[in-house]
């Protein structure tokens, strides 16, 4: 008669493992959760600074654009226009960087031109 005990014993021991599985995979579950919280948290935190970087970083190239708009416009435009009017004038020798002003060529005075009218 023995043996229904050691069934019942088995048995028992059998459903006791389960609970514990069972608190343990809870265990398990709550800590993941918590991880993912956690990630979570840091995720959001990381795109609202990314966001923020790449508004910084629009209104930045949005002001260099419109500086070299502006620097094009009036700097450039008035050397091309200044620069035509005396470029085939003859220089003396030893006028050092004045005369490589006369070694622009044409093209590059066009180009110039023509970005400084689009500007």
């Amino acid at each position: 008669m023995p043996i229904p005990f050691v069934l019942a014993g088995l048995a028992l021991a059998a459903g006791l493992f389960g609970v514990a599985s069972g608190v343990e995979a809870y265990s398990n579950n709550s800590d993941a959760n918590d991880y993912m919280r956690r990630a979570k948290v840091v995720y959001e935190k990381a795109q609202s600074a990314l966001e923020t970087q790449r508004e910084q970083t629009a209104s930045s190239l949005e002001r260099l654009g419109t500086t070299k708009v502006s620097c094009w416009a009036s700097t450039v435009g008035g050397f091309v226009h200044t620069f035509g009017k005396f470029k085939n004038v003859s220089f003396e020798r030893g006028l050092g960087a004045v005369e490589k002003l006369h070694e622009l060529q044409d093209a590059s005075l066009k180009d110039m031109t023509a970005a400084s009218l689009t500007a």
